[in-house]
């Protein structure tokens, strides 16, 4: 099937005015809502927007203001993930007390373990 612009959804955008980084959750038809990270829209010296630009490597002022929206962006996400991908937000401990229930062995727990998602605490310590 080829690809159908109109089936492409932008459903909700976030623009970091500093330096012009923009995050979206788009959509492509009846599919799962996933998170864009760029283009860059940066400003001409005169105010009005240029041509949008390849993301590229973060700044630190990317990342401080990342951190700032990204809770936000977790929930609109939650919002439009059905019912099936609802697990994928659950708490790392969930799923270490089930992979215990269920009798995993010690390798799978050193595989969740390096698999559990960080911590903001611990994102920024490194």
């Amino acid at each position: 099937m080829p690809y159908d612009p109109e089936l492409d959804k932008r459903l909700k955008e976030w623009k970091c005015e500093e330096t012009g980084l923009v995050l979206a959750i788009h959509r492509y038809g009846e599919g799962e809502a996933k998170l864009q990270v760029g283009p860059r829209i940066l400003k001409k010296k005169d105010g009005s927007p240029r041509a949008p630009v390849k993301a590229g490597r973060l700044t630190i002022e990317d990342v401080l203001w990342l951190y700032d929206v990204i809770d936000e962006v977790k929930e609109e996400l939650q919002s439009l993930a059905g019912p099936s991908r609802a697990r994928a937000f659950e708490k790392p401990e969930a799923t270490w007390k089930l992979s215990q229930e269920k009798g995993f062995g010690s390798r799978s727990r050193r595989v969740r373990y390096s698999n559990r998602r960080c911590q903001r605490s611990q994102c920024l310590a490194w």
